[in-house]
């Protein structure tokens, strides 16, 4: 994972950081918990933990902080 800088993903745990970086690139709630192994709710839950710590109000600014466009639902 790459953040732009002075963003501080040092703040995130690894599995944030994992599921941040699936969220930055438009991979859907479902799909993330899929990759993972893990429930919906988990993944729901880390995201609100990750946005706080890296100051964030909603998932659509991820994409701004990695660099990255959202593509509809997929990885590119």
């Amino acid at each position: 994972m790459v953040l732009s800088p002075g963003a501080k993903d040092d703040a995130l745990t690894p599995r944030q950081q994992q599921i941040v970086g699936f969220r930055a690139y438009g991979e859907t709630t479902k799909r993330v918990a899929q990759e993972l192994g893990v429930s919906e709710p988990t993944v729901i839950r880390e995201i609100g933990a990750a946005l706080e710590k890296l100051g964030l109000k909603s998932e659509m600014e991820l994409p701004l902080l990695f660099g990255t466009a959202l593509r509809s639902g997929r990885r590119e």
